[in-house]
């Protein structure tokens, strides 16, 4: 399970002008630091994390306590397979700053990556206790599906329930709850969930398309049916939903 992150940060590229002598060592080099960061930032969003690591080799020397930093080094050696260091960024940070709550995201997708489900649990139980993380509809929908691969299903659904508590149109909850209902035979409360997922997307997934397929036949829909499977083939004709839906056709 590989989730994209990058999505998460919340830098944004500026430019930064060489420090005059008004400003102190202390604030010159927290400069240097935010210059170097959101460089990183935009090549590690170009695909280019080997440019990330060499924007980020000096000011870890001169700032080895900033979490920020640890956090943007893990997530590109994790870009360039260096699993190990990777890790090891990713444990600074959280030592250097135990509050950081976008890092602990960052982390748990990184552990959830290699599989390592309980441990990235723990991440998100520390993010679920900060209320003011903007991000909590997030990272209550990663919660969720750590929970369905530790196939704790009350969990599960708990959580699902919460991230769309905190964003009533937050899609990929709305979806995963659309989908347990439909393999618990909750066919009325799945099409009402999967009604809000469609009115909260611009395009729907091909999961959501073949889950939309299944509810129109079990509402006898074919108009609906047919508008599905269009879509499905036109917007994903080589995925694997697509093939499962041949295969039923």
């Amino acid at each position: 399970m590989r989730l994209i992150v990058l999505s998460l940060m919340i830098f944004v590229v500026s430019c930064v002008t060489t420090e005059t002598s008004s400003f102190s060592k202390n604030k010159s080099v927290e400069k240097e630091v935010e210059a170097r960061v959101q460089v990183a930032l935009q090549y590690l969003q170009q695909g280019e994390p080997e440019m990330a690591i060499y924007h980020m080799k000096e000011i870890v020397d001169k700032q080895p306590k900033e979490a920020r930093i640890h956090e943007v080094l893990a997530l590109a050696l994790w870009d360039t397979g260096e699993f190990s260091l990777a890790n090891s960024h990713f444990k600074k940070m959280t030592r250097y700053d135990p509050g950081y709550s976008r890092g602990r995201v960052n982390y748990a997708a990184f552990l959830m990556s290699d599989q390592q489900f309980k441990a990235a649990k723990k991440q998100l139980e520390e993010v679920e206790a900060d209320i003011y993380y903007p991000k909590r509809a997030q990272a209550f929908y990663m919660l969720g599906s750590i929970n369905q691969s530790l196939n704790d299903e009350a969990a599960m659904v708990d959580a699902y329930q919460r991230s769309i508590k905190l964003d009533r149109n937050f899609a990929p909850s709305l979806l995963a709850l659309s989908q347990f209902d439909y393999d618990s035979g909750e066919f009325a409360q799945s099409y009402m969930l999967h009604k809000r997922y469609r009115e909260a997307v611009t395009q729907s997934s091909a999961d959501a398309l073949l889950l939309g397929i299944y509810l129109a036949r079990k509402f006898d829909d074919k108009s609906e049916e047919a508008s599905y499977a269009l879509a499905l083939k036109n917007l994903y004709p080589k995925s694997e939903q697509y093939l499962r839906y041949l295969e039923i056709k």
